[in-house]
């Protein structure tokens, strides 16, 4: 989780040279983030021969390290949803091929033939997500309300829209943008006739 190996906070100019490097050693990791800086600045010299001082003027350098990381976001149904008496949610999963040092928020659509909203097949969607930072995943539940009307089982259709928060270099993998989850119906009726 490290950018960079840490430095050992001396550098030492050998006698007769007028110059020493100080390497940043940089790691590699596996995180989506913005280009970062290492800035060292002279502290005071600790060993040196009279004269020789600190120009403070001069006395601070900056390196950036860029970072080489990219992600796409896609979306799938993990669960399907089902009527009973206990009803059982459905549930997408959106997952992030790496990390980010940031949260990535997520704009969806929602189509299908189920119903949302009160009385209805399921409970509203917000239709937004965050994948927050440090991690690669996020669920959305689809709260599935068990109504009393003889229907066929129907679906709930999401896809994916943008990225409205995060990383640039985070983008949404088209081929794996929608997902949808089914909403099993359990109710039954029958038909009779009567003489009046």
């Amino acid at each position: 989780g490290q950018d960079y190996t840490p430095l050992s906070g001396t550098v030492t100019i050998p006698a007769g040279a007028t110059s020493a490097d100080v390497d940043v050693a940089v790691l590699d990791d596996n995180l989506v983030e913005a280009n970062e800086t290492v800035t060292v600045t002279l502290g005071g010299i600790t060993t040196a021969a009279p004269g020789i001082a600190v120009d403070n003027a001069n006395k601070t350098a900056t390196v950036s390290i860029a970072d080489d990381d990219t992600a796409t976001v896609s979306i799938a149904r993990i669960g399907d949803g089902a009527e009973a008496a206990t009803p059982v949610a459905g549930k997408f999963q959106v997952t992030q091929s790496k990390p980010s040092s940031t949260d990535t928020v997520l704009s969806y659509t929602v189509n299908g033939t189920a119903t949302p909203g009160a009385g209805n097949d399921y409970a509203l969607l917000s239709g937004t997500v965050t994948i927050s930072a440090g991690s690669t995943t996020a669920d959305i539940d689809v709260v599935v309300v068990n109504d009393s009307v003889v229907e066929s089982n129907e679906t709930v259709i999401l896809t994916l829209a943008g990225i409205t928060s995060g990383r640039p270099q985070i983008t949404i993998d088209q081929a794996n943008k929608a997902a949808t989850v089914s909403i099993t119906d359990d109710d039954a009726a029958k038909v009779s006739i009567a003489k009046f």
